[in-house]
């Protein structure tokens, strides 16, 4: 489906794919500007072989092709594009679940979106406790605009508890670091701290979806704070051994107000 933008308009959202057998179902989008939610088009889309992206851009459709960027863990480089499209997009997959985070500022307009989905049909445990760890990843934007913020991001090891005696989830993650994307270097003089995914209930169906805190972030001597966090995702696995989703955050510094839109994939 093509937009059209006047300027730039934002097209700010956090798309969330999935469902009881997963692929099939359509996606579900998160506004974080209006709190909307729309179930109407996709803006990413995953092919069959988890090998490239195909986003929904402004201009049209179009298929991003692998770039060069390293890879961050067990997220490969679904596509990179370097000068004023400003495209990044990642993938991880297995053969239960995928998990993916894109941007890209193109013809006049800019978004994002962090999709996960289940590929084969999974029936959640009703009884026992699971922590699956793997990698979590990151793209700024600018909050106002949706353009993404340079080719700096945030990565970092997701660890995930389910109780499903209780129907809860928690999570965390951990050794975050500032890095430049296209090279994996840490930002020098960066810090930032641990992104807490406070407890909450899985859904019968293996959906979830609470409240993110902390996670601040120093870089150049600039002390972001963080604010209205939250998380999302999908317990995958013949035996629910992945948890799969994307998490969503305000950092702020003065009037300077930028999104971090994450991705996370454990038991990858």
């Amino acid at each position: 489906m093509k937009r059209s933008v006047i300027g730039l308009i934002s097209l700010n959202f956090l798309a969330a794919c999935g469902g009881s057998s997963g692929s099939g179902s359509d996606p579900v989008r998160y506004d974080p500007a209006s709190g909307s939610i729309a179930t109407d088009e996709a803006f990413i889309a995953l092919n069959p072989a988890g090998t490239q992206i195909v986003l929904d851009t402004a201009t049209g459709t179009r298929t991003v092709a692998t770039g060069s960027a390293p890879s961050v863990g067990t997220y490969d480089v679904a596509g990179y594009i370097g000068g004023a499209d400003r495209i990044h997009a990642y993938i991880s997959e297995t053969d239960d679940s995928r998990a993916a985070l894109a941007t890209f500022a193109e013809g006049g307009g800019a978004g994002y979106a962090s999709n996960y989905e289940r590929i084969n049909t999974t029936t959640p445990p009703t009884s026992g406790t699971a922590t699956a760890e793997g990698d979590y990843i990151s793209l700024l934007v600018n909050k106002t605009t949706g353009l993404p913020i340079g080719n700096n991001g945030i990565v970092g090891d997701a660890s995930l508890s389910a109780n499903f005696s209780d129907g809860t989830i928690e999570g965390s993650v951990t050794d975050r670091r500032y890095v430049n994307m296209l090279t994996g270097t840490q930002i020098v003089g960066s810090s930032v701290e641990d992104l807490i995914y406070e407890e909450t209930s899985i859904s019968s169906t293996g959906r979830f979806s609470g409240t993110a805190t902390d996670g601040e972030l120093t870089a150049v001597g600039t002390a972001y704070v963080t604010s209205d966090g939250a998380y999302e995702g999908l317990v995958a696995g013949t035996d629910g051994s992945e948890i799969v989703g994307a998490s969503i955050l305000t950092q702020t510094a003065g009037m300077n107000e930028r999104l971090e839109v994450g991705s996370f994939a454990a038991g990858h």
